[in-house]
């Protein structure tokens, strides 16, 4: 490489790796005098899985209700826990970087449909599939917003979000919620498909599906439908190295066994330029994926162009910035463009749910807000539900 183009590259990487250090380690810990617990996992746990920093503050069964000092072994704990995951960034980003855009499915679009990641091989009743060959995404919207990514980058991102045990610990304080929301989603899908005498399998879209980590909540809705005979499941996201792990996440939850004619497939995408027709989807997912597009308007509008008219429903999940305690919506503010950075585009401030309920949806929105209790402050303010269009 050339001398400018190293030093252009490393640019990036060095200002997350210093960032990150500087500001999760003295704003969290000092400024906000959050507890270690909640200073581990905002960044280092939740986010890139820094397995150690949860065991040892478990093994010690206490938290520091002050700032911490500057020499003490809790805050040293968190700069090593930092430092590691941001070089690991770094590191991953002098890795030669894969373009991801370009045509995959017989040249007709920009997406990039993996027929050899599908499970099973030929999906059942693939309705979406064909709207998919011959649907491609607007040029325009393409270039705009699904932009080449550096596949290092990807991967390493891909391999900690599916190792970071301060994610289990969410999805622990989340099941209940969740469990009750996927199966009103599956219910309700399928009273409108008894009503309409359709014997087509429900097309399911989860949009930034990552790790697939609702997997086992697709399988308990299932078991609890025998009605059900298979979901046509197809996962879009622009980490495209995150399908491997979401393929062992639905194997692990025995989705894939729960009815005979339920599959699995991905496809390269944006929530910004969905490579479907207008009215061709049953249902769409997304959980904690409006926190991290670039446009939020634009992504509401292609999941209300592609949702079916009348029935079509967006199961949503995200995390928000508060909006009853000022001290932790400013944190979030302040923190938000490292978590960025260090999170593939993650930001902490979002009224994600204002946002929804001014996307148009014609059927309504149903909305509840809690707070997440036993995780980090600054993802606990949470919105859910689901929209009709």
């Amino acid at each position: 490489r050339k001398p400018q183009e190293l030093s252009t590259m490393m640019v990036r990487p060095f200002f997350i790796a210093t960032a990150t250090i500087i500001l999760q380690s003295a704003i969290s810990a000092t400024a906000f005098n959050i507890s270690f617990k909640n200073s581990c996992f905002s960044f280092n746990t939740s986010i890139l899985g820094a397995k150690r920093c949860r065991a040892e503050e478990e093994d010690k069964n206490k938290t520091s209700p002050l700032p911490l000092p500057p020499s003490s072994p809790q805050r040293r704990h968190v700069l090593s826990h930092t430092a590691s995951a941001a070089m690991g960034v770094f590191t991953a980003s002098l890795l030669p970087t894969t373009p991801q855009q370009g045509p995959s499915c017989g040249g007709c679009c920009s997406c990039r449909l993996y027929n050899n990641m599908l499970l099973p091989s030929k999906p059942p009743s693939a309705n979406a599939l064909a709207e998919i060959m011959t649907t491609p995404p607007s040029p325009d919207l393409v270039q705009t917003y699904d932009r080449p990514r550096n596949s290092g980058v990807d991967r390493f991102f891909s391999y900690y979000m599916s190792t970071a045990t301060g994610m289990e610990e969410y999805e622990t304080k989340a099941r209940p919620y969740k469990n009750q929301l996927f199966q009103t989603l599956f219910d309700s899908l399928l009273r409108d498909q008894l009503g309409s005498n359709d014997d087509d399998l429900l097309v399911i879209l989860e949009v930034g599906m990552g790790t697939f980590p609702n997997a086992p909540y697709y399988a308990q809705a299932m078991k609890s439908n025998s009605a059900l005979r298979g979901l046509d499941i197809i996962s879009v996201d622009p980490n495209d190295s995150m399908f491997e792990y979401a393929k062992d996440s639905a194997e692990k939850s025995g989705l894939l066994s729960c009815a005979p004619d339920t599959s699995l497939r991905h496809v390269h995408g944006v929530a910004e330029a969905l490579p479907f027709a207008d009215g061709s989807i049953d249902a769409i997912v997304g959980t904690l994926t409006l926190c991290s597009v670039t446009n939020q308007e634009q992504a509401l509008s292609e999941i209300r162009r592609v949702l079916k008219p009348k029935t079509g429903r967006f199961l949503f999940w995200e995390h928000v910035q508060s909006e009853n305690d000022a001290g932790l919506a400013l944190q979030q503010k302040i923190l938000s463009p490292v978590q960025t950075l260090a999170a593939d585009g993650c930001h902490l401030n979002r009224r994600t749910g204002v946002s929804i309920r001014n996307a148009g949806f014609r059927g309504g929105v149903e909305m509840e807000h809690i707070t997440l209790d036993g995780i980090s402050s600054i993802i606990s303010p949470t919105v859910f539900g689901i929209a009709t269009a």
